[in-house]
């Protein structure tokens, strides 16, 4: 299923992501441009709903906001110098390697709130820039994944309990500076927990997504 980059009615102009309906049977609403945003909201979710949508999550306008928040994605920030040293080694992931990248990265963000569910191509995309990573142990064992884009790293996906630390690090030597920057969703306590732990700090949200019941 396509997204819509720019769905316009008479009552403004929005982004729908229906492309998760087939997986997560839920679709996201970004509202561009509005005069009249309550109108558009509805617009958008009755389409949404009608693609097969169970659950509708949507940003960009005060008026989601009278809806709950569903999640928010943070913006954490420290200094590489401050994480775990480690002998782990992070390598750019192979098109050999896609399906089982790609079948570790859905079955560990699975209860993520707003991780999107990885179609193959969305892995290839990340293999082609090389952005997705494989990391692992001076075994050479996969020990974990991730996802570095720039001067960020958006997943940090450890295959074993206590390695948390060492596939950020390992991931983190791919940053063009000292300075690490991560996202990370609100309800992944886990992950906040672990920056925490190496002294990174919280700069603000990126985005909300409330869930829109109508």
């Amino acid at each position: 299923m396509r997204n819509i980059p720019m769905f316009v009615t008479e009552n403004g102009a929005a982004s729908l992501t229906l492309d998760q309906i087939p997986y997560r049977k839920a679709a996201y609403i970004q509202i561009r441009d509005s005069l009249n945003p309550k109108a558009l909201l509805l617009e958008c979710c009755e389409f949404c709903r009608a693609a097969g949508a169970e659950k509708v999550y949507a940003s960009g306008n005060p008026v989601v906001e009278e809806y709950p928040l569903y999640t928010s994605v943070l913006l954490f920030s420290g200094n590489r110098r401050l994480l775990q040293e480690t002998d782990f080694i992070a390598k750019s992931v192979t098109e050999e390697e896609l399906d089982l990248w790609r079948e570790i990265y859905n079955d560990r963000m699975k209860d993520v709130a707003g991780a999107a569910y990885m179609t193959m191509q969305m892995a290839q995309r990340y293999c082609k820039a090389g952005s997705g990573f494989t990391v692992i142990n001076p075994d050479g064992e996969l020990c974990g994944i991730g996802v570095v884009e720039k001067d960020t790293v958006s997943a940090v996906i450890s295959l074993y309990k206590g390695m948390g630390a060492d596939i950020l690090s390992a991931l983190c030597r791919y940053l063009p500076s000292e300075r690490v920057l991560l996202e990370v969703s609100s309800s992944n306590v886990r992950a906040i927990r672990l920056y925490r732990r190496f002294g990174m700090e919280c700069e603000g949200e990126l985005s909300r997504l409330h869930e829109i019941f109508l």
